[in-house]
């Protein structure tokens, strides 16, 4: 899915995630779209990792199969940079 807003105004906007586990956990890889295919952003499984990206990129995260991940999705809303 993507996480964008129908947007008349131009604006970008920026998600990002923050890992806050405490507990162990396996699977729930976060994966983000392109036109070379999906990538697998592994390096957010561990805690205290983050991402950010455009919101309207496609992205998905994986189930996770043990344990339990604890996270903070946060939405930046604003004019264009350029």
């Amino acid at each position: 899915h993507n996480s964008a807003f129908n947007n008349k105004n131009n604006n970008e906007i920026f998600t990002i995630l923050i890992n806050n586990s405490t507990r162990d956990y396996t699977g729930g890889d976060f994966q983000i779209f392109s036109i070379g295919g999906e990538k697998t952003v592994h390096q957010f499984n561990k805690s205290g990792s983050v991402v950010m990206f455009k919101s309207d990129s496609p992205h998905r995260v994986l189930p996770i199969k043990t344990g339990e991940r604890s996270t903070i999705a946060f939405f930046i809303k604003g004019s264009k940079f350029v």
